[in-house]
């Protein structure tokens, strides 16, 4: 932690692991053991994998998260795995070949209310938030992003 010269931001049960940051976003780095017990598509991983498991980016807006999507969509041909809106974050997940999973994201409450929400159990449950359709431009508008051109 001193090299990132970051600090901790929350190590509460049921939290399996340490989040760290050296700003106001919740988490920079994590690192967490996801034991069995913890559940979803998006934490297996294939056998012959290594490295990383998964990868965090936060937007400043909204609207840059939705330029991302459109910008990977339109260029790259790559859509989300899942698209989430919880009350922490709207997120959406990629994966690469080998299985690690990005999580591009933009934070949606204050720093000082993340510790008590991944103290909770709606952190640990899956999906942690509600779907939407990453490809229709009326859930952006809803989610805030002005000008959705999908």
């Amino acid at each position: 932690m001193q090299l990132l010269s970051a600090h901790l931001s929350n190590m509460a049960p049921p939290t399996p692991g340490t989040f760290t940051t050296w700003d106001d976003v919740h988490h920079r780095v994590a690192i967490l053991d996801l034991a069995p017990g913890w559940d979803g598509e998006m934490l297996q991983r294939r056998a012959d994998s290594a490295g990383g498991a998964w990868f965090t980016f936060s937007y400043a807006s909204v609207d840059e998260l939705r330029r991302a999507h459109d910008y990977l969509a339109e260029h790259m041909g790559l859509s989300p795995l899942e698209a989430l809106e919880s009350e922490p974050y709207i997120s959406l997940f990629y994966a690469d070949p080998d299985d690690n999973v990005y999580e591009l994201n933009v934070q949606r409450i204050a720093p000082e209310e993340m510790d008590a929400y991944f103290s909770t159990a709606a952190f640990t449950a899956w999906p942690p938030g509600a779907p939407f359709d990453a490809d229709e431009a009326a859930a952006w508008e809803r989610l805030g992003a002005p000008g959705a051109r999908l």
